[in-house]
């Protein structure tokens, strides 16, 4: 069994879920299989499912293993650099717009996020966030300053 786990045929989150739980359920503390599996079970702490993840923080804690939260892990910073405008009317698309074409325009982008597996509601719904945030921060209903920043364009 512990050839099977440590094989690389883990791809439904759900599957592995159960897998787990029946690894959880069947290890008492100290077991010889458990610790076959230490390795593999704290890698886990990165998968993408919560629920992968939330199992084997309870194998880890019964174990005695330690465990590292992600929120403790490095992250890495990334810069997206939009594609150039392609149309000078772009950005005074944006002025005076709505969420709606901000999504638009920047399409390109959110299509490389979820290549790498965002989802695409969840970049929707942040994005709406974000902008709601920005339009009530920033100045657009000055119309002096809006004329002036149209006329830079």
């Amino acid at each position: 069994m512990v050839e099977m786990l440590l094989g690389d045929t883990w791809r439904d989150p759900v599957q592995l879920e159960h897998v787990l739980a029946a690894v959880h359920v069947g290890s008492p503390t100290n077991s010889v299989a458990a610790n076959k599996l230490r390795d593999w079970i704290l890698s886990l702490n990165s998968c993408d499912s919560m629920a992968v993840r939330s199992v084997v923080k309870r194998i880890s804690e019964e174990q005695g293993w330690p465990w590292l939260e992600n929120r403790n892990q490095e992250t890495y910073k990334v810069i997206l650099l939009p594609r150039p405008l392609g149309r000078d009317d772009e950005a005074r698309m944006l002025i005076g717009g709505d969420v709606a074409t901000a999504w638009e325009l920047y399409q390109v982008i959110f299509a490389q996020l979820e290549d790498v597996g965002l989802e695409a509601q969840e970049l929707r719904s942040e994005f709406e966030r974000i902008y709601a945030r920005i339009e009530e921060e920033f100045l657009w209903v000055d119309p002096e300053r809006l004329q002036r920043w149209s006329k830079l364009l």
